[in-house]
């Protein structure tokens, strides 16, 4: 038999996916990540505005920063192994 011949379609797979609970989980979680994430944007921008020490201030930024692309690019790599190989 060919490969193909078990391959499930990107709407079979999307359907077993939503069956099985994980569309809500992974997006769930990653509100749960933005969310989280735009607070801290928020408390950053009061602390900028309260006048925090720009060292203090920029060091705190400088960690936002991993925090929002480390995220990003968890979330890349999530699109890139469950979705793609659907489309392909």
């Amino acid at each position: 038999m060919l490969m193909n011949d078990y391959a499930l379609t990107f709407l079979e797979y999307d359907v077993l996916l939503s069956n099985l609970g994980y569309k809500r989980w992974q997006n769930g979680l990653h509100a749960d990540h933005v969310a989280f994430g735009i607070s801290w944007m928020g408390l950053l921008l009061i602390n900028c505005h309260l006048g925090i020490p720009g060292s203090l201030l920029y060091e705190k930024i400088i960690i936002f920063s991993y925090y929002w692309h480390f995220v990003d690019a968890i979330w890349v790599l999530i699109l890139i192994i469950v979705y793609l190989p659907y489309l392909l």
